[in-house]
């Protein structure tokens, strides 16, 4: 019995070879690690306060320069209720 075409090896939707997926690492740090650049301010923080006062201060993306919620002020997390 031969195997069927569409399912010899990893394909994309138009058929082209794709190389082997690369394992994800088991700890779910090195998991969230992975996805930061190694040149990213983010690498030296120790704190969830120092994440949230550089994301508070920092222009991440075009749309945050018209972002209302950046000050030089502490950053306080606020919590949701539903």
């Amino acid at each position: 019995m031969s195997t069927p075409e569409h399912a010899t090896g990893n394909q994309d939707l138009f058929g082209q070879p794709q190389p082997p997926p690369e394992p994800a690492p088991a700890d779910p740090y090195a998991r969230i690690e992975a996805l930061i650049p190694p040149d990213s301010p983010l690498r030296t923080m120790r704190s969830l306060d120092e994440v949230a006062r550089y994301v508070a201060e920092t222009v991440l993306i075009p749309i945050d320069a018209r972002r209302t919620n950046r000050s030089s002020a502490s950053v306080t997390p606020r919590r949701i209720s539903w």
